[in-house]
């Protein structure tokens, strides 16, 4: 699990959102523990796995335009200076 995913603001209000349903089902339950370790801990870490998904996603997404804009702007037949300020601009 990725510690700066905590940090994130949407990540915190899904947690938030998350915590408040999950009280609500506390009465199901025998005590704590049980609800913790049946509940909590389950759909927590469902919800992180997800979260990790979706930003690896964005990461690679991202990667794979940078890297698409680049070479085409390598393939273009255009000078080398006008090459060096559209890299740059990326």
């Amino acid at each position: 699990m990725d510690p700066v995913l905590v940090t994130d603001a949407a990540v915190k209000d899904k947690i938030r959102c998350a915590w408040a349903k999950w009280q609500r089902s506390k009465h199901y339950y025998a005590d704590e523990i049980m609800w913790c370790e049946r509940c909590v801990k389950p759909q927590f870490q469902r919800l992180f796995r997800q979260e990790e998904a979706e930003r690896r996603a964005n990461y690679r997404n991202t990667e794979n335009h940078l890297y698409a804009r680049l070479y085409d702007v390598l393939r273009r037949n255009a000078p080398a200076t006008y090459k060096l300020t559209a890299l740059q601009r990326y």
